[in-house]
């Protein structure tokens, strides 16, 4: 893999808190921390030279030494992030009301001092920085959303205000270099961990108080709660979004000493599949113990203290000094190991939706491969902890290693494959001369205007462990991918399904034109559900999944709460939500993550729910 890095992120290294542990702040200290992160495709948030060791005259300057280090890290391949300085003031608004806020004279001087830099030396010093506001962390938490929107509105509108400035005076001779300069400077990011959905009622007075969706452990387990990020992404910073793992504990994403390592390990993946491109550990360097409610101890041996904080241990700290053992510069853990591996596994994704992009493989048809792969690592954001998750994991890697050598060395790309009645149909492209084979059929290909060869093939579920195994030659390079469907399938017609369908709301009737039975509500009722006994299905720890087909009657999409009832519990419990368009659709559970039948027992029965607008007439 390249060695740039793709996955953005800002890892806190707080050069005074280092000092404490290294009994060293020197500029070569803190380049033997940065060039320990960069080495591990994680980005320290400041740059050398950023805080606590420099001393300007006059304070507003910008030092040389920053705009130096600015300037190698904009040029870094492995340097994907860099927050830029600020200071902070306090002033007194038009209503007499007391902030603190940024400093607009610091802010003022140092744009142009980095647009004047950037001309000179020919390299953009925005397109890959941002602010991180911290003295207004976490403001949904703490009350301080309209100091954020105050702040952020004042902090762009200087900003945009300098950007027009510089577009009549700043002196550029190449005027394409000058116009990308001003439009990085116009798209630098803020992000601030905090819910950004509660900004939204100041934007009438602050209209610039836009800052990039941070996805918290806790509140991101919600489904309705990231289709809300999603949606404030995608209207106000180009669908941009990043994950803050603070404070949240195992199974979600978090960092902690005690959760198992794959916690970490997985956030990669976890990124990558909810599109989220940026990574926020507050701190990795708090070398000192946090007693609550007694403020800060800084004196402690660093390797024999292990509750740091209680109840958070591990949080903000993810190396050790190295200075003890006679290593100049930190020394890693486990957890920081497992993050540095989960950014090269977003990278390799990253690389290889890239080479499917060049084959024209569509963004869903991508996700639909890796929602396949993923589908026993983690369920929504919450981890799968399992005896085996490790070989899962790395099986997973080696698919992704035979992918990459497939489409590099043979030109073949998957297109997604779509599981039916027992049956998969894949899709797959090749370039020309290559010979294409599924589970050892040869396959003739279709040509395609862009001058590849285009496949589809279907085969029946009917093995005890059913596999796609795809292989290539090309000139002699042969290679091959296998991945794991499902177990034997069987289909269920529609004698078998309406016979074990009961009703509440609805009756039921035949329709032979569609082939399904047809779910018809009563007049006026305000809750539909289909319940399907599954007692001869058979579905326990030993199948893979239960899809059923569900046909929907009219033209508007509905959502459809899917129910289950098993063995070991008493109840049945919510287990999706899925939204049904207009015709046939496949609604899939699968038995390992989301019915979780080695814990929970053989599968008792389902059951489809409608309530109010969103009752509609289905075929099942």
């Amino acid at each position: 893999m390249s060695e740039e890095t793709h996955v953005k992120s800002w890892y806190g290294v707080n050069w005074n808190w280092i000092g404490r542990g290294e009994l060293d702040t020197t500029m070569e200290m803190q380049h033997a921390y940065n060039e320990f992160y960069l080495e591990h495709r994680l980005n320290p948030g400041y740059l050398p030279g950023t805080m606590y060791n420099i001393i300007t005259n006059p304070w507003l300057e910008l030092p040389a030494a920053w705009l130096g280090e600015a300037e190698i890290a904009a040029q870094d391949p492995r340097r994907s992030f860099y927050c830029l300085p600020y200071e902070t003031q306090v002033v007194t608004d038009e209503l007499g009301k007391t902030r603190v806020t940024i400093h607009l004279d610091y802010l003022r001087k140092i744009l142009k001092q980095i647009a004047e830099y950037s001309v000179e030396h020919e390299v953009d010093l925005f397109k890959k920085a941002g602010w991180y506001l911290v003295f207004l962390d976490e403001y949904s938490g703490w009350g301080k959303e309209e100091d954020t929107a105050y702040t952020l509105d004042r902090m762009y509108g200087l900003t945009y205000e300098m950007a027009d400035i510089f577009e009549e005076t700043l002196e550029c001779d190449d005027i394409e270099f000058k116009a990308q300069l001003l439009q990085s400077m116009r798209n630098i990011i803020t992000f601030i961990p905090g819910n950004p959905l509660t900004l939204e009622p100041y934007l009438d007075e602050y209209p610039n108080a836009k800052v990039v969706p941070m996805c918290t452990g806790v509140e991101y387990a919600s489904a309705e709660y990231r289709a809300m990020l999603d949606e404030y992404a995608e209207k106000n910073t180009n669908g941009e979004k990043w994950i803050y793992a603070a404070g949240a504990g195992y199974p979600r994403p978090c960092y902690l000493t005690e959760a198992p390592a794959m916690s970490a390990r997985l956030l990669g993946w976890q990124m990558y599949d909810f599109d989220v491109s940026g990574d926020l550990s507050w701190e990795t360097v708090f070398y000192h113990v946090w007693t609550r409610g007694q403020g800060v101890e800084y004196t402690q041996d660093q390797y024999s203290v292990g509750e740091r904080q209680p109840g958070y241990n591990g949080e903000g700290q993810l190396v050790y000094p190295g200075r003890e053992y006679g290593i100049y510069g930190p020394v890693s853990t486990v957890r920081f190991e497992a993050l540095s591996d989960a950014h090269e596994d977003y990278d390799l994704l990253y690389e290889l939706e890239e080479l499917y992009q060049e084959h024209g493989v569509t963004a869903d048809e991508f996700d639909s491969i890796l929602e396949h792969i993923v589908k026993e690592l983690y369920q929504d954001i919450f981890y799968l902890e399992r005896a085996n998750s490790i070989d899962v994991l790395i099986n997973n890697r080696y698919i992704i290693a035979a992918m990459f050598d497939l489409i590099e060395q043979n030109g073949v790309a998957l297109h997604g494959f779509e599981v039916s009645s027992g049956k998969v149909s894949v899709r797959l492209s090749s370039s020309a001369g290559t010979t294409v084979s599924v589970n050892g059929t040869t396959l003739q290909g279709t040509a395609m205007e862009s001058g590849l060869l285009s496949y589809t093939y279907t085969f029946a579920l009917d093995q005890e462990e059913n596999y796609l195994k795809v292989s290539a030659n090309t000139n002699g390079v042969q290679n091959e991918v296998e991945i794991f469907l499902s177990g034997k399938a069987t289909a269920y017609g529609v004698n078998e399904v309406q016979s074990s369908i009961s009703l509440s709301g609805a009756t039921l009737e035949t329709d032979q034109s569609v082939g399904c039975v047809k779910v018809m509500p009563s007049t006026d009722t305000e809750t539909v559900s289909v319940k399907l006994d599954a007692a001869t299905w058979s579905v326990d720890e030993s199948k893979t999944g239960v899809t059923i087909s569900v046909y929907l009657y009219g033209t508007d999409d509905i959502e459809v709460e899917v129910m289950a009832k098993l063995k070991n519990s008493r109840v049945s419990k919510s287990i999706t939500t899925f939204t049904l368009h207009s015709g046939w659709n496949e609604i899939t559970l699968d038995v390992t993550t989301q019915l979780r039948c080695e814990t929970n027992g053989d599968l008792e029965y389902l059951m489809l729910k409608l309530t109010d607008t969103n009752i509609a007439m289905l075929g099942i």
